[in-house]
């Protein structure tokens, strides 16, 4: 995801349906320079530095939330290499959940926009991720916390 000359985003299509639940998992293999974006966006036009789309929200490393693109702090503790998140999204929710820090993060996506996408920025080559399905197991944990 990265264009050699700054912040470089991704977003994965179809688009999820906020009208059922969405789950996902995303492992943080290596971690380049410690900064990278997880979350969603609803505009798959955006620039480089989706993250302050006004369509994106999620949570970067150095303990950001972006809500609407505008980037607040809160008592997410950011990510780290070899982290594992369990990720949810209904109903203009989006929650993701860390099983190393076996803590629940929650943002409101207040309706912004028709659809939403994964979505993935980085600033910096060498950064690996997967992104795969929850299992019911994985499901269940991330409903239950």
């Amino acid at each position: 995801i990265y264009n050699g000359g700054g912040y470089s985003f991704v977003a994965c299509t179809p688009s999820l349906d906020s009208t059922k639940d969405s789950f996902w998992k995303i492992t943080i293999h290596n971690l380049a320079r410690n900064w990278i974006f997880l979350g969603i966006i609803g505009n798959l036009n955006a620039s480089n530095d989706s993250y302050s789309d006004p369509t994106s929200y999620g949570w970067t490393c150095n303990s950001e939330v972006y809500n609407k693109g505008k980037s607040e702090f809160s008592d997410f503790m950011g990510f780290t290499q070899g982290e594992c998140l369990y990720f949810h999204f209904k109903s203009n929710r989006l929650t993701m959940f860390s099983v190393q820090k076996n803590k629940k993060f929650v943002l409101n996506t207040n309706d912004t926009a028709d659809a939403y996408y994964f979505h993935f920025n980085s600033g910096y080559t060498g950064s690996k991720l997967t992104l795969e399905p929850l299992n019911q197991d994985e499901i269940a944990c991330i409903i239950e916390n």
